[in-house]
């Protein structure tokens, strides 16, 4: 290497290149060439060669600027490593460790999930009743012979039989077959693989087929004993009683799974279901905007109000009324509770509130009526009591006059106390005045003024009256 002042160069293709004024320190990280001036791009940590500049990729990585990832299959340096993961594995470009697909496990995903296991690293249960397992990839149940379902949890229905009830029975003269494995159970008076001859002739049994049968509603008799084998939805003896309610099928041994009242079919189990719900077993109420049998009849609610599922009936949202909601409502409405209810149950409230204010005038009309005979006695009372003048007590002096019957009066009198009662008398035992007394005698009656201080006693007014 030839060392200068004022530039340093490769020389013989070196493994490092240097700088310095001495040419004596190699390039920092990121660069290359003269005087390490140049500037690497290698991406992904890869090294760049302090001559050229070329990158040196880490593993995983390809391609100039070590910006590719290695193709599908190959990892490590230089992606010169196989990959050996199984059953649509990835690969780790950089350690080629395999990253199993669902329903698979193990170093190179070559082992299926256990037994009750599936998915992304076996890591969920199967929810199975009558099954051999579940997928080991979407954990779909694979339901024994004789069951279906999503949890392989329901009985073949009857003319079906195999895994998944796949398969149709083959059984005449009314045999049903055998939900595993599909062989005819032959009703009685009948015989053969697929109960096809007869033992006697239908509804006949016993010796020598004599007897008739009294079995109902489609039920089989038997040629020997003349029993019936009833059809499923009925029960009894001669098959005349349909399954109790909540029950269905053969010997209504199976048990209705319908809600909210629904009816269920005593035969086949199907649920008729109520106004105002649907689903297989009744348990939904009606989608939003619709109402009635089936929810087959639409809403008219208006403003967002709600609609009720059974009777179709808006509830409105604040702020509105009437049948469809589709009016303004006052403030005061919106605290009357009979604006928020069906038309026909307003309407009941109306005529009951029309009722009550009729009582309640009735009432206050008879009130009344009392209250003025009342006051009408009350007058005929006052006229036959008799009544009392009330006047200021003066002091009199008695001198110029007489009474009759003066000979028998005292000169103290018959009076009475009672400060409630201030009347002015002459106190004395005689029942009235004389009639003889002159002018002269009367124009000389003195009356004094009233004094607060004196007052004198008062004479017993049933004196007045003699």
């Amino acid at each position: 290497m030839r060392k200068n002042k004022f530039k340093c160069w490769p020389a013989n293709y070196l493994k490092d290149v240097l700088k310095g004024e001495d040419c004596s320190l190699p390039c920092t990280s990121g660069s290359y060439g003269a005087n390490c001036s140049s500037v690497c791009n290698c991406r992904n940590e890869a090294t760049c060669y302090p001559i050229d500049g070329s990158c040196i990729c880490r593993e995983g990585w390809q391609g100039v600027d070590c910006s590719i990832l290695c193709s599908s299959g190959t990892w490590g340096l230089n992606c010169n490593q196989t990959c050996f993961c199984a059953n649509g594995a990835a690969c780790n470009p950089m350690d080629g460790s395999c990253t199993c697909s669902p329903g698979w496990r193990g170093g190179s995903c070559d082992q299926p999930c256990p037994d009750g296991t599936y998915g992304l690293e076996c890591r969920e249960r199967c929810d199975c009743s009558h099954a051999d397992g579940c997928d080991p990839i979407t954990g779909y149940c694979r339901c024994l012979a004789g069951w279906t379902g999503i949890h392989c949890d329901n009985v073949c229905v009857q003319g079906r039989w195999g895994p998944n009830c796949s398969i149709s029975c083959n059984c005449d003269n009314g045999g049903s077959c055998s939900p595993e494995d599909g062989t005819c159970e032959c009703a009685p008076g009948y015989r053969g693989a697929i109960c096809q001859r007869t033992v006697c002739a239908t509804g006949k049994f016993g010796k020598n087929c004599a007897e008739v049968c009294l079995c109902t509603n489609n039920g089989t008799c038997n040629p020997i004993d003349g029993s019936c084998q009833c059809f499923p939805g009925w029960i009894t003896e001669d098959c005349s009683q349909c399954c109790p309610a909540g029950f269905f099928g053969k010997d209504c041994a199976q048990v209705c799974r319908c809600q909210n009242g629904a009816d269920c079919d005593h035969i086949s189990g199907q649920c008729a279901c109520r106004t105002g719900f649907i689903g297989s077993n009744c348990e939904q109420k009606c989608p939003p905007g619709t109402f009635g049998y089936g929810c087959k009849q639409l809403c008219e609610c208006m403003n967002n109000a709600t609609c009720d599922h059974v009777t179709g009936t808006c509830y409105c949202s604040p702020g509105f009324k009437g049948i469809r909601c589709d009016q303004a409502a006052l403030i005061m409405e919106e605290l009357n509770p009979y604006t928020k209810i069906s038309p026909a149950l307003s309407e009941r409230h109306s005529v009951g509130a029309v009722v009550g204010i009729i009582v309640l005038l009735l009432i206050i009309m008879v009130l009344l009526s009392l209250f003025v005979w009342y006051r009408q006695r009350q007058r005929e009372k006052g006229h036959d009591m008799p009544s009392v003048s009330y006047t200021p007590a003066m002091r009199i002096t008695n001198t110029d006059y007489s009474l009759s019957d003066a000979s028998q009066s005292t000169g103290s009198g018959q009076c009475f106390w009672n400060p409630s009662y201030h009347t002015l008398s002459h106190c004395g035992t005689a029942s009235r005045f004389s009639n003889s007394l002159d002018g002269n005698t009367a124009s000389k009656v003195k009356i004094t003024d009233r004094e607060h201080a004196d007052w004198r006693p008062y004479c017993n007014l049933n004196d007045l009256g003699q």
